[in-house]
């Protein structure tokens, strides 16, 4: 995620604000790291930021968050890591190279993350997020198979609000790949 038009490769942030249903539309600063509920300390668990979009709603990781607390990223762009070729002579060629995906527009999108509250034997807590992903599609296919799961316009309330299972169901279009026409992915220079 970034806030600025010309991003760099190691443009990564640890915390990120994400809007979530608590408190109608509470705004939150979430640490980028997945904390569950019983973990002693943050580094003492794996810490995805990524949940994949298939398993969520089964993993016991992710299962509690799932239902009560999904947010929305704001992102302007995100990266995604095109593997070396592993067919050419090792060269500049042979590292992994990142691209940045945006809107062509250059407008801005929501991410659909999940969010939780970790508490720590010593009573202080972190709010953490993790972003869900989903296969890749047909722009993002050539350089990973896997992509950030995002929220189309209109539809936030309807990502924040589910509650019930036939609500949480209708949730299952939007996890999906979603269409590339009007979104661009562009590499980055690394010199």
């Amino acid at each position: 995620m970034s806030t600025g038009s010309s991003p760099s490769a190691g443009d990564v942030t640890t915390t990120a604000p994400a809007a979530s249903s608590e408190e109608s539309w509470r705004s939150h600063q979430l640490a980028g790291v997945w904390c569950p509920p019983g973990s002693r300390t943050p580094s003492a668990t794996p810490d995805p930021l990524n949940a994949r979009s298939e398993t969520v709603a089964s993993k016991p990781f992710f299962l509690g968050p799932w239902r009560p607390r999904r947010c929305l990223i704001p992102a302007d762009g995100f990266y995604e890591w095109r593997p070396p070729d592993t067919q050419g002579p090792q060269t500049r060629s042979a590292r992994k190279h990142p691209y940045w995906i945006r809107r062509q527009n250059h407008g801005h999108f929501w991410l659909g993350g999940l969010w939780d509250r970790w508490s720590s034997p010593d009573g202080s807590s972190l709010e953490t997020c993790c972003i869900l992903t989903t296969t890749a599609n047909a722009l993002l296919r050539p350089i990973h198979d896997r992509m950030p799961v995002v929220i189309p316009d209109g539809l936030e309330d309807t990502w924040l609000l589910a509650s019930g299972a036939d609500e949480l169901r209708s949730l299952e279009p939007l996890l999906l790949p979603w269409q590339p026409a009007g979104w661009e992915a562009a590499p980055v220079d690394l010199s």
